[in-house]
């Protein structure tokens, strides 16, 4: 199935499927996005319940918003309206969703959770949390968060507002006075990545 190059947001229905999450209590739903500024993009919904209580993690850095809902992730509380940025190779102890949630997600690469007992974790690996409203521009290890109208879009980079997700302007299915927020992938060392 092709990963869709804008999506909506608010739409009851997407294609969502079922994605098995190793060391949790069930899978979440999820639609792979064609995503512009990372490896790989997907919105994603927990459901009221989920728990992943298996020690891991991550080779890839991960950066996700929460869109709705809230996550619970190493004892933090993640509300709606949060943008989190999660290191790579950082060792994750439990992920709870107390209540449905969803989330856009971006991976630096390929999302594959690895138990700890093989997982090669760097202990200064971060996490950080902000409220996206307040925090723009942001600048994370890997990207660039920032906002402004579609008509100003920066190459590369993916963009959404409250009702659309898209990979570039030329998808956003809404005007060009809309004002989104947009993540550009960065290098460590700073420069953009084409």
């Amino acid at each position: 199935m092709p990963r869709p190059a804008s999506t909506s947001l608010t739409r009851e229905r997407p294609s969502w499927r079922p994605v098995p999450m190793p060391g949790a209590n069930g899978p979440i739903d999820a639609v792979a996005l064609a995503g512009a500024s990372a490896p790989f993009a997907l919105r994603g919904r927990f459901p009221a319940g989920f728990a992943r209580t298996a020690e891991g993690g991550y080779a890839a850095a991960e950066e996700f918003v929460v869109l709705s809902g809230g996550l619970v992730l190493d004892g933090i509380e993640i509300g709606a309206g949060s943008l989190v940025h999660v290191g790579a190779r950082r060792l994750r102890r439990e992920l709870v969703a107390p209540r449905a949630c969803e989330v856009l997600v971006w991976f630096g690469g390929a999302p594959d959770f690895v138990h700890a007992e093989r997982f090669d974790a760097d202990p200064d690996a971060g996490l950080d949390v902000w409220t996206l409203a307040e925090a723009l521009p942001v600048r994370t290890p890997v990207a660039q968060w920032s906002a402004g109208s579609v008509s100003r879009w920066p190459a590369g980079s993916d963009g959404f507002d409250r009702r659309w997700w898209s990979s570039s302007r030329e998808q956003w299915p809404g005007g060009s006075a809309d004002e989104v927020v947009w993540r550009t992938a960065v290098a460590p060392e700073g420069s953009v990545l084409s």
